[in-house]
């Protein structure tokens, strides 16, 4: 009596144990390649679901990540990323933006949007420790963790970014010519395309 009144609690135990996994981690799309890839260090062949914080990562073909919100992001072999609904943090290797919206790539604290839905970014970490965005058929905008845009790429061109410290997501290391205008310096870093305003004890 006692063995058949324990089991059905211990089921129900573990029904709303797997239910509130399922509501902690919302499906935010999901993934298919041509070959097998790794979900939280599990391989999967195929397809899966993807689910708000997944960490997925790619062996010798690329992935490729339909979003609920309707961005897709291809993550190419021997990549490395964590899936949330807004945003994908690359951690190795490359990535492509494609029909983007308001989905942005988060790489070394910088990250990196279309600015039309006719662009494509396309982002990749180096092994030289810098980041490396690509414009496709439209510009892509790179932002700081503070918000401020440290690059704007024009369609067909590529730019590298490296932060100055890796604890200081505000500082860049800029190349450009310094002008002043009434007094304030500006700096226009042509290859990032952004003009800065310069600050500090060293601007007189």
């Amino acid at each position: 009596m006692h063995r058949l009144t324990i089991q059905p609690l211990i089921a129900l135990i573990l029904v709303a144990s797997l239910s509130l996994g399922m509501a902690a981690a919302p499906a935010v799309g999901i993934v298919t390649a041509w070959g097998s890839f790794t979900i939280d260090a599990s391989s999967i062949s195929g397809n899966a679901t993807l689910f708000e914080g997944n960490q997925i990562e790619t062996g010798k073909v690329s992935s490729r990540l339909q979003l609920n919100t309707g961005a897709k992001v291809q993550l190419a072999a021997e990549s490395r990323g964590i899936v949330y609904r807004d945003r994908l943090v690359l951690e190795r290797g490359s990535s492509r933006l494609e029909t983007a919206g308001d989905y942005q790539v988060e790489a070394l604290s910088l990250r990196i949007r279309s600015e039309s839905h006719e662009a494509t970014a396309v982002v990749s970490l180096l092994d030289s420790g810098t980041l490396a965005v690509g414009a496709l058929h439209g510009p892509v905008s790179v932002t700081n963790a503070a918000g401020r845009e440290v690059a704007n790429v024009a369609p067909g061109n590529t730019v590298e970014l490296r932060p100055a410290a890796a604890t200081a997501a505000d500082q860049f290391a800029l190349t450009g010519c310094v002008t002043r205008m009434q007094s304030a310096y500006l700096m226009r870093d042509e290859v990032a395309g952004v003009t800065t305003e310069l600050r500090g004890p060293a601007i007189n």
